[in-house]
């Protein structure tokens, strides 16, 4: 029997699992001219291909997942442009960029985001 070691850069993405339609955007945060309140919006709305699989549970109470740790890998041609203040939104729901990797591929082709699944786009606390 032949045993095969498993290399620690498992994390490689084809082009093929590109299968999902996301939407990346620019959180912005404006300072309030009086008062506390700030003004949050999202902006910069981008479309693009992605790959998304899950990597651990997620409690959502009320709408909100409030344990804030790394829920999903997704996976997108790579871009000079992402930072955590982006923002992804699929399915109604969105998600937060914690970190990302984009040590997968040598030449850049791809980018890595690990992401916490927030909750659903129609509660507001979910941008935060």
């Amino acid at each position: 029997m032949r045993v095969q070691r498993i290399s620690g850069n498992h994390k490689k993405i084809d082009t093929g699992e590109l299968n999902k339609r996301i939407t990346m955007n620019l959180r912005s945060i404006q300072a309030p001219i009086s008062g506390v309140d700030f003004d949050e919006k999202m902006i910069n709305e981008t479309s693009l291909w992605a790959m998304m699989k899950s990597i651990s549970p997620v409690e959502i109470v009320n709408g909100t997942n409030i344990a804030g740790i790394a829920t999903h890998l997704i996976g997108i041609r790579y871009r000079t442009d992402v930072t955590s203040e982006n923002w992804i939104k699929y399915d109604n729901k969105f998600y937060k960029i914690l970190t990302t990797d984009d040590g997968i591929t040598s030449n850049k082709t791809f980018l890595l985001m690990y992401c916490c699944l927030r909750g659903t786009a129609d509660n507001e606390v979910n941008y935060v």
